[in-house]
């Protein structure tokens, strides 16, 4: 791909159709693997422009300005720091151990020439689309990029960067790899790099259709154009297929769609098939101990020093059946649990790793703009817990973002949850309108 090629793009581009899934992608599965599927240039551009989008809150329409993106103002587009306008600064291919790109960073800057960020794009198809963002902060990837080059001035070979399938990320140069996801940059082995996507494998093997399908729904939804239905009956339509994969299936006619997501949840979860590992359990009563794992999970990616000892590594099934195995013993075993044991556990399970200052709070009959909203944009993670679901019963999820399709005054929410049935973030829940109360507990984590 060319970046003037994609400048050009996004500067032409003139948004006026449905946030909807546009289409579908083939893929294939047998018992232990599914076929990869490459995204396009064009798919890559789509996704880039829709994230953006979705982060500033616009009207989801743009005007070219330049080389640069423009967005029409409205009353939210001062809520991001991208809202005046961002210009693709750069490129870089981040590729996998068998020297194939599996995703690219797309670095931003302002109008002024400025910094502004980054978006983080899967190149597969099969996996979620977007992998990470960031408005202000370079990618870490090139702070370890500085002091790499620093400590290795006298040797001028090129490096490559690799994000590997288990979310790490990598520096080689020559035969040597670096573990560039950690500010200390240690050397790690071929071997052990082979060892975590063996690993990686291994989960994988186990994916249903379902898990890929999600994947491929979301690929349609940020390929599609985002902006104003102009045909059909305008409004909500609560009729859901279960899960709920595209809210937009459910709205037309909105005047604003409007997304966020916390930043750092990355695309591995797990799920109560693969957590139980020698553990005799009730099949469907570990919800919560599930839950907090995702949760742990998160906190370890996010905060990678603070949270060192929360967990032996950022991503891995043999390292979070661990941590599962920990909070199932916290929470007394099976289920069903309430919302003072798993707000306990998790607090303890934290502190016992070092984090003295954890703690916790619980909500009921939460409302969405004063609890999942201000925390989700916090980017802190929030536990669920549904007592009488219509698709779910008695639940714990871990809701990890939401999105909302505005009506004039009235909104129209969804909470984006790991619901512990599949291995990823993808599902939703419908939350109501405006600052409506949704579930019945909710936890509110923090850590300092």
């Amino acid at each position: 791909m060319k970046v003037r090629t994609l400048r050009t793009i996004i500067a032409a581009v003139v948004m006026v159709a449905t946030l909807m899934t546009s289409g579908t992608v083939s893929f294939a599965m047998n018992s232990t693997k599914v076929n990869d599927v490459k995204a396009t240039e064009e798919e890559l551009n789509r996704v880039v422009i829709n994230q953006i989008i979705s982060v500033t809150n616009t009207e989801s329409r743009l005007e070219p300005d330049g080389d640069a993106i423009k967005f029409v103002q409205n009353e939210d587009v001062s809520e991001s720091l991208w809202g005046k306008g961002v210009d693709l600064k750069n490129e870089i291919p981040l590729y996998g151990l068998d020297d194939q790109i599996t995703a690219y960073i797309y670095e931003l800057e302002d109008l002024s020439g400025n910094n502004a960020g980054y978006i983080t794009v899967s190149a597969s198809k099969t996996r979620f689309p977007i992998i990470s963002y960031q408005e202000t902060d370079k990618h870490f990837i090139r702070l370890a990029e500085q002091k790499f080059r620093k400590e290795n001035s006298t040797n001028a070979e090129p490096v490559r960067y690799y994000y590997l399938d288990n979310g790490l990320y990598v520096a080689k140069k020559q035969k040597e790899y670096y573990n560039i996801s950690t500010a200390d940059m240690k050397p790690i082995s071929e071997e052990h790099i082979q060892e975590l996507r063996a690993d990686f494998a291994n989960k994988k093997s186990s994916t249903m259709v379902d898990d890929i399908s999600l994947n491929a729904e979301a690929w349609g939804l940020m390929t599609g154009d985002w902006s104003k239905e102009t045909n059909g009956a305008k409004g909500h339509n609560g009729s859901y297929t279960w899960p709920i994969t595209n809210p937009a299936s459910y709205e037309s006619g909105y005047d604003l769609n409007v997304a966020d997501y916390c930043g750092s949840m990355g695309t591995e979860f797990y799920d109560m098939d693969d957590l139980p590992n020698g553990l005799s359990i009730n099949a469907n009563n570990h919800c919560a101990p599930t839950s907090a794992t995702n949760m742990t999970a998160y906190w370890r990616r996010r905060q990678p020093t603070l949270c060192a000892n929360v967990a032996t590594a950022t991503t891995g099934l043999s390292v979070y059946r661990k941590v599962f195995n920990a909070y199932y013993v916290l929470m007394g075993g099976d289920g069903p649990i309430l919302a003072e044991l798993y707000k306990s556990s998790l607090v303890q399970y934290f502190k016992n790793k070092g984090l003295t200052n954890a703690y916790g709070t619980i909500d009921t009959y939460p409302q969405f703009e004063t609890d999942y909203k201000a925390e989700i944009n916090a980017g802190r993670p929030v536990p669920t817990l549904f007592w009488s679901h219509s698709y779910y019963s008695w639940h714990w999820v871990t809701t990890f973002g939401y999105r909302r399709f505005k009506y004039g005054s009235t909104y129209q929410n969804y909470i984006r949850i790991a619901d512990g049935w599949c291995t990823n973030a993808n599902r939703y829940d419908y939350a109501g309108t405006n600052d409506s109360h949704h579930a019945d507990n909710i936890i509110k984590f923090h850590i300092q």
